[in-house]
């Protein structure tokens, strides 16, 4: 874990612009897919962590999937926001199917 902070802190500019431009662009693509500032808002760190963590693991396991480092980066960066906005939309619908369950569950007992 402090291995993964010290090169979360520690990553070149390349890297942290990727990163930056990934996450924001799919920050904006959030917003207009949900119409919800608050939730593309937070959305983007999930997607900057994801990114940040598909990099560390493709570093930590020697994954390149090119010869070109600044593509493997792209790829990582790509990859990683990916996963990130799948456990998001995950988290979302767990969260909505457990606020309909505690609804129904509270309507149930008015009616006893």
């Amino acid at each position: 874990m402090l291995d993964f902070l010290n090169r979360a802190v520690t990553v070149d500019t390349y890297t942290l612009v990727v990163v930056a431009m990934l996450s924001g662009w799919a920050g904006v693509l959030t917003l207009h897919v949900l119409s919800r500032t608050v939730l593309a808002l937070v959305f983007v760190p999930g997607f900057i962590l994801g990114a940040l963590v598909t990099n560390y693991v493709f570093e930590l396991t020697g994954f390149y999937p090119t010869p070109d480092r600044e593509t493997n980066v792209v790829i990582a960066c790509t990859s990683g926001i990916v996963m990130a906005l799948l456990a998001s939309h995950r988290a979302l619908v767990e969260a909505g199917d457990l606020e309909r369950r505690i609804v129904a569950l509270e309507e149930k007992e008015k009616i006893r």
